[in-house]
């Protein structure tokens, strides 16, 4: 199931893998039937070659959407999601810009060659471009590819504007946070080798430039609490998903679910700290925690998350 909602454009598709619970040995045939929380469902017959359903050509495009919107969902309520900026191969900006365009910004529809196109199928062309080329490509075939790779960084760097415009908007539902947000995109290029797996677009990376209360931060990844982060972090997600679905249909559920999810968050932290000072003649606990406990409880309450 999780391989179903998997958007990686890079990850194997689904004839490389082997289904444990049958003794089928020609690939993983059948059919997935994923149920969401509001009832609907998604069913897909994978067999379609290996093809992954948000990809594949005999699901509904309303289908695919939906398989897209709720992995975009599952990611963002993940702390693996937060994650894939401090590991993995490469640099933090490496890690950043693909994160950016595989996650953050995939659904974002830019104007290219007459029609609509996602920021995620540009890039994805691009690679299937430079794969395609001959180990001596001809002038005219270099010409053509770095002619995309200049629309790319145009249309990419554009939304990046729009991108830090939201985030900033959805940073001002957390009280006091202090944080401005800057992105630097250096432009690609496209570096030809005669080997496939060695040829580049480089530099591959977004740099990130942070002011806390008027002051560009240095390693603010590592000077900013957790609070601060996390507010970071979900704000830049939610700027993708709103960028993604600037005027969602009825068939989309709204963004209240993350402020609902939040709220009941807080609640449980507080029924926590509320449950802690219920023994607080245990002996176990001493004078100084309920301290802290009476303190975190004026400020959830000083700093509650908006109704949705």
């Amino acid at each position: 199931m999780r391989e179903f909602f998997n958007l990686d454009p890079m990850a194997d598709e689904y004839d490389t893998y082997s289904n444990l619970f049958t003794e089928d040995e020609i690939g993983p045939r059948g059919s997935i039937c994923a149920e969401l929380a509001d009832g609907r469902r998604l069913l897909w017959d994978r067999n379609d070659s290996g093809i992954r359903a948000h990809h594949s050509a005999t699901i509904s495009r309303d289908n695919a959407s939906l398989i897209v919107d709720a992995a975009r969902r599952a990611g963002l309520l993940s702390c693996l999601s937060i994650l894939q900026t401090r590991v993995g191969e490469g640099t933090q900006a490496e890690r950043l810009f693909h994160l950016t365009v595989n996650s953050i910004l995939y659904g974002v529809q830019v104007p290219s060659g007459g029609t609509e196109r996602s920021i995620h199928e540009l890039w994805s062309n691009l690679l299937q471009k430079s794969v395609r080329l001959s180990a001596t490509p001809t002038p005219q075939d270099i010409q053509s590819l770095d002619e995309e790779v200049r629309e790319f960084n145009s249309l990419f760097a554009a939304k990046l504007d729009l991108l830090k415009e939201t985030t900033e908007s959805l940073l001002e539902y957390f009280v006091g946070h202090g944080l401005e947000i800057q992105f630097v995109f250096p432009p690609l290029k496209y570096v030809h080798h005669k080997i496939k797996t060695k040829r580049r677009f480089i530099p591959a990376e977004l740099h990130v430039t942070i002011k806390f209360r008027g002051r560009t931060i240095d390693a603010w990844e590592g000077f900013l609490n957790e609070a601060r982060l996390s507010a970071l972090a979900i704000s830049l997600f939610l700027a993708g998903v709103l960028a993604s679905n600037p005027a969602p249909s009825p068939g989309h559920g709204s963004l209240d679910f993350i402020s609902r999810s939040l709220v009941a968050e807080v609640e449980s932290m507080r029924s926590n700290v509320l449950n802690a000072l219920s023994h607080a003649n245990s002996p176990g606990l001493n004078k100084a925690e309920v301290k802290d406990a009476i303190d975190t409880v004026e400020k959830l309450q000083k700093h509650s998350f908006p109704k949705p």
